[in-house]
């Protein structure tokens, strides 16, 4: 995929797999949830140069995501589609070209069970997700398919939290490791730009002070994170410092 593709889809995971995997912090009561009206990506890195996209985000009457289209590159944008209660669907496109479909199949609790997903070379993989009785994501099983073979496992990934249901440690079967820490005290609802809210989009959590890669034992690499708030406390910019000296800043503005 081409970069844009890279960076929006990136987040589109980030923030997923903040929404579904963490308890609240404990005693902290639920907040309204952030309508974002608009979504941004500067990033600034020795290797790929100045790189900055802007999304404007749409709802439906439901107040459900229905789109983030691209203002910084035509063509460019995000359509999710609600068919059902128990599904959604997203379809991304670069140069008006559907770059990637997916489909989200999601349990009793709104939370995504499964997840199937094909590009515009022919290439289709599925998920699926396993949860404890917080509904935390414990486990993730990634698979290849294909019409002749069906499903191939070709990794797990393994997520642990600490006492206050935060994720300290994701690993995978290919030697992945990722580990974060936080902000103590520092507890905020989690703007939504993917998919529909679930019982934890309005609900605060520490936010991420630091993440670090190790691959096979080695440093990848790791991400200071700051923040800067509104004048309704919401969160206003996300700014990661890597190792390298490279910076993405992400920004959001609201109804």
């Amino acid at each position: 995929m081409k970069r844009c593709t890279l960076f929006f889809f990136k987040l589109s995971v980030i923030v997923l797999f903040a929404s579904c995997q963490k308890e609240p912090v404990p005693n902290e009561p639920a907040a309204p949830l952030p309508k974002v009206k608009t979504y941004s990506e500067d990033l600034t890195s020795s290797y790929l140069g100045h790189i900055a996209f802007n999304y404007d985000i749409s709802y439906d009457a439901d107040n459900k995501i229905i789109s983030a289209i691209s203002t910084s590159a035509p063509g460019t944008r995000l359509l999710l589609n609600y068919p059902s209660a128990s599904k959604y669907t997203t379809d991304f496109y670069e140069n008006n070209i559907l770059k990637l479909y997916k489909d989200f199949h999601l349990n009793s609790n709104s939370f995504v069970d499964s997840t199937f997903q094909y590009n515009n070379t022919k290439d289709s993989s599925t998920e699926k997700y396993f949860y404890n009785n917080n509904n935390q994501v414990i486990k993730i099983k990634k698979y290849n398919y294909s019409k002749i073979t069906g499903s191939e496992l070709f990794n797990t990934v393994t997520k642990t939290y600490n006492s206050d249901g935060d994720i300290i440690n994701s690993t995978d079967t290919n030697l992945k490791v990722e580990t974060y820490g936080y902000y103590t005290d520092l507890s905020y609802t989690a703007p939504l730009i993917f998919g529909p809210a679930n019982s934890n989009s309005t609900k605060k959590f520490h936010l991420i002070k630091k993440h670090t890669v190790s691959s096979n034992g080695s440093f990848v690499t790791s991400s200071d994170h700051t923040y800067t708030f509104d004048s309704n406390n919401r969160i206003s910019t996300e700014t990661q410092t890597f190792t390298d000296g490279s910076s993405l800043v992400k920004t959001y503005t609201y109804f």
